[in-house]
């Protein structure tokens, strides 16, 4: 009963009838019960967004499949572990664990497993900036699904591909990556992975349309979010109708009109609240309080990226918490008040540092920099800016970053 409720998104009641099966469990002494329980209330905290008392249960499961010598269910606790540790942003101990899961699943010889172990490895190089690490291990991934024929393993390699093609900046190879995993959906009658590809699709060309300035892109990223949404209102899938009311939200802010942005981010938070995911709330504050901003209503932006700041910490988020934090630091410079804008910088390079995530260190000293450069403070904004530029250039991503940090750097030199 508690699977059945989770895969309604009944997140409560799914951990209610685990929590029974658990007590019961350990009432007749039956420890691979114990522990399928309570890798399923781990999973289910991770779905809601309770990233620490995930950690716990899987943990707890974690111990007793290894005391029982079962090696399958520990790969696979270790797998969720590193999906929680990548939630929370602490991407380096997620690769640990995907990679503990990666060597034993080799050892079983489990191809799935190695898959999809390798597939959520490249979501983490993604995440970390390391795009072509990403891309490495995705087609990995790609190349097991095929060779053992599993269809939905295909799209789910082609659609991360088409994701980190699209954040590398080569968005006609995104698009034909998602292109081919709708293919693929449509071909087998998979209609969740319809939706998922229809959805990526409409992310990639809302990248287009913002990249290139082309209102045709951005049109066509509405077509293919609405078709997106329809599925997913008519499966029941709550999650996903968030997700695209977010996404949709993103597209209407790119095409300037805000107040459909508004209107589409509320409707996703509040979905996002009734089915109890605070990390999807977090998400849809935080892009109402970037529309607030760009509306110059920079007192309700600040409102929102507070907001989204207290559930990012409340949850055990770091990574939530440096983007929320660097978001208000642009607030604040904005409104003139410089200080709390380096102030809050500090605290989300803070952040980034700890958790191991370079991209973000890099972002937040170039908003250093140009905020010293304001106090007149150039030595201070020549090392921001300089680190910044050093950090870029190793990872290989922000093309557009890279050149405006080089060209704030080279005027600071030149002055």
């Amino acid at each position: 009963m508690g699977i059945v409720y989770a895969d309604n998104g009944e997140l409560d009641k799914a951990l209610t009838h685990y929590q029974q099966a658990l007590d019961i469990y350990r009432e007749i002494g039956d420890p691979l019960g114990e522990a399928s329980a309570l890798a399923n209330m781990g999973a289910t905290y991770a779905n809601k967004g309770e990233l620490n008392k995930a950690l716990t249960h899987h943990q707890q499961a974690l111990d007793i499949y290894r005391k029982i010598g079962d090696p399958l269910g520990e790969a696979t606790v270790l797998y969720n572990i590193g999906i929680v540790y990548a939630d929370k942003g602490e991407l380096d101990k997620a690769l640990t664990h995907y990679q503990q899961a990666l060597d034993i699943h080799h050892k079983i010889g489990n191809p799935l497993g190695e898959a999809s172990d390798l597939g959520n490895m490249g979501v983490v190089y993604a995440d970390k900036g390391e795009l072509d690490k990403a891309l490495t291990h995705h087609q990995q991934a790609l190349d097991i699904y095929r060779k053992i024929g599993d269809p939905p393993g295909e799209t789910n390699a082609l659609y991360n591909m088409g994701l980190v093609y699209g954040a590398k900046g080569e968005l006609d190879k995104a698009l034909t990556h998602h292109q081919q995993a709708l293919d693929i959906c449509r071909k087998i009658g998979d209609t969740l992975g319809e939706a998922n590809a229809l959805y990526s699709m409409g992310n990639a060309l809302y990248n287009m349309g913002a990249v290139y300035g082309a209102k045709g892109e951005l049109d066509k990223a509405l077509t293919h979010s609405q078709q997106a949404l329809d599925i997913y209102r008519k499966i029941g899938d709550p999650l996903g109708e968030a997700n695209t009311l977010n996404n949709m939200g993103l597209v209407y802010g790119a095409k300037g009109e805000l107040d459909k942005a508004i209107t589409h981010y509320q409707h996703a938070l509040d979905i996002h609240h009734k089915i109890g995911n605070p990390l999807g709330e977090a998400s849809d504050l935080n892009n109402m309080g970037a529309i607030y901003g760009d509306k110059g209503e920079l007192d309700k932006a600040l409102t929102h990226y507070q907001q989204a700041l207290d559930i990012h910490h409340k949850i055990g988020n770091p990574l939530g918490e440096a983007s929320d934090l660097g978001n208000m630091g642009l607030v604040y410079a904005d409104k003139g008040e410089l200080d709390k804008a380096l102030t809050h910088y500090q605290q989300a390079l803070d952040i980034c540092r700890k958790i191991g995530y370079p991209l973000g260190e890099a972002n937040n000293l170039s908003n250093m920099g140009f905020a010293l450069i304001q106090k007149r403070m150039l030595p201070k904004a020549r090392d921001c800016f300089r680190a910044s530029y050093e950090l870029y250039l190793k990872l290989g991503v922000s093309p557009d970053s890279l050149a405006k940090v080089k060209k704030a750097l080279d005027e600071l030199v030149d002055g």
